[in-house]
């Protein structure tokens, strides 16, 4: 009996270090740094790739600071784009946090697009959580035309199922925005690719999106499997995409079209935990392939 209590008491010690150490990853941001080379342009591009915040009111002001931090320290020198791949917020009250809190730190010298994700547009209950143990999640609509209204008032581009093409730095560039709810979640939405010798670069939550379009654009930001964020010291557990789970943080070759999932800068409110899947920014350069020692 002695022993079966001492047992108990170390695994119940062991259960609670366990959760104090996933605890404080969550606000421990990494900072990833991908470059990619390309014959597809004429100057090297920089970028700030940021998924995920999850925002809310009373979300821990350790982590809130933590990432304020790393995007300021991380703009010091000046980027041309910054990509937002959705669930921007976690609830309503989110979007106060952005746009009082993040959004004045975001200055990019081609513009801040952004597409939004399924926490953009559902406050969901704690089943979440358990997703996919449980397929009903009880959920209400987030207020996204506010978050619209907000994100752009802050100077950043939703592309909603949207083909942006324009001239930068002498670079031909074709920016798309996949915005799957308004079609549905595993469906391509009605957007035509064009078929041209610009770089092109795809901002989708949900990294699934690959399976539509690989070979037939440069590159897929993403994000929403925060890496696994539980996960067996590294693997994840669970990719909540229909991608191997290896592929559910980083880079990955699809055809000739690189995948890059971010593992996300928050954590949902009612998990505030990571193991071994600690939160990301990530600053991507992107250069010309004769340039490549």
């Amino acid at each position: 009996m002695f022993v079966l209590v001492i047992l108990g008491i170390l695994l119940l010690l062991m259960a609670l270090l366990w959760v104090v150490y996933a605890y404080r990853e969550g606000s421990r941001i990494h900072i990833e740094h991908l470059t990619l080379y390309t014959d597809g342009i004429k100057k090297g591009l920089s970028i700030m790739h940021l998924s995920d915040l999850h925002l809310f009111k009373n979300m821990s002001s350790v982590r809130l600071a933590r990432i304020q931090e790393v995007i300021r320290g991380n703009l010091k020198k000046p980027v041309d784009f910054i990509f937002l791949t959705g669930d921007l917020i976690d609830k309503n009250s989110g979007i106060d946090v952005l746009e009082r809190k993040i959004l004045p730190l975001l200055q990019a010298e081609g513009g801040v697009f952004a597409v939004l994700g399924n926490h953009d547009y559902f406050e969901y209950n704690v089943l979440h959580v358990f997703s996919p143990l449980f397929f009903l999640h009880e959920k209400k609509s987030t207020d996204v035309e506010r978050l619209l209204k907000v994100l752009k008032n802050g100077g950043v581009r939703v592309l909603r199922n949207e083909v942006l093409q324009m001239t930068y730095k002498e670079n031909k560039l074709t920016l798309v925005g996949v915005d799957n709810f308004l079609q549905g979640r595993y469906s391509w939405p009605h957007i035509q690719i064009p078929e041209d010798n610009s770089y092109k670069m795809v901002l989708a939550h949900f990294p699934d999106v690959i399976h539509h379009i690989k070979g037939r654009v440069d590159v897929v930001f993403s994000g929403h499997t925060h890496g696994g964020q539980i996960t067996v010291w590294g693997y994840p557990v669970t990719a909540k995409a229909k991608i191997r789970r290896r592929e559910a943080r980083g880079a990955s070759i699809h055809d000739t079209t690189v995948l890059y999932v971010s593992k996300g800068v928050g954590v949902s409110h009612y998990l505030p935990l990571r193991f071994f899947a600690h939160p990301d920014v990530t600053m991507i350069r992107i250069e010309v392939a004769d340039e490549k020692k």
